[in-house]
């Protein structure tokens, strides 16, 4: 099923719209979805932790080796869904998005999951 909802005004009704959706994770019981959900925060906390690694050490290759295979594996699936959804256009935005997704993943998955939401005043969990 597709379901479309309209674009929130700023960057705060948008963060605060994903940690929305993201606080209803806690009762997916579907084992595929839940190992899904928990293999793209792990390699999205991988990123970052890379970088990290990278400045501390000196040694690029873990980071580049989960940033590279992140972009391998996205890049033909958002093809594939802008394609389905007549959004091709927007594929041209991948590489910049890219480098800050992870950061916007960490952030939505755990201000969802560890954190007091609300959806019209009401506090959901």
């Amino acid at each position: 099923a597709i379901v479309t909802t309209g674009a929130q005004p700023d960057l705060k009704s948008f963060l605060k719209q994903r940690m929305r959706w993201t606080s209803k994770s806690t009762g997916y019981t579907d084992l595929g979805i839940v190992l899904t959900a928990i293999s793209v925060l792990l390699i999205n906390l991988g990123i970052p932790a890379g970088l990290v690694y990278g400045l501390m050490t000196g040694l690029w290759q873990p980071f580049f080796l989960i940033w590279i295979s992140k972009l391998i594996i996205d890049y033909p699936l958002l093809l594939a869904v802008a394609s389905f959804m007549d959004q091709k256009p927007l594929i041209k935005y991948y590489l910049p998005v890219e480098l800050i997704l992870p950061f916007y993943v960490i952030f939505a998955a755990f201000g969802g999951l560890f954190s007091t939401v609300s959806w019209k005043g009401r506090p959901v969990k």
